[in-house]
């Protein structure tokens, strides 16, 4: 059990770490869609589903300014790969937000 545990703390250290060098190393763009597609994995079966989240929260995961999420957010849409309607964000096209050259 004592072990379990150890795998299960050093597992989300990597992801931890992954995260800041993605954070680091990556465009706005990029970091943007990593996140998006992060919180839109858990709900993918669901054409549907929503990421509800306020744009300052998902800034702050992004770790840029709201304005600067917003501006891209805003790209997104009008490259249809996700639908924006006030408090809820809809991720349309996941594989092109995968597989984009930012």
């Amino acid at each position: 059990m004592g072990e379990q545990f150890i795998r299960l703390l050093a597992g989300r250290v990597s992801e931890r770490e992954q995260q800041l060098l993605v954070m680091a190393y990556s465009s706005l763009r990029r970091r943007v869609a990593e996140t998006l597609l992060r919180l839109y994995e858990p709900t993918a079966n669901d054409p549907e589903a929503t990421i509800q989240l306020s744009r300052e929260d998902m800034a702050a995961m992004v770790g840029t300014a709201p304005e600067s999420l917003i501006r891209t957010l805003s790209e997104f849409n009008q490259s249809g790969l996700i639908e924006l309607t006030p408090g809820n964000i809809r991720v349309v096209q996941p594989e092109k937000l995968r597989c984009a050259h930012w």
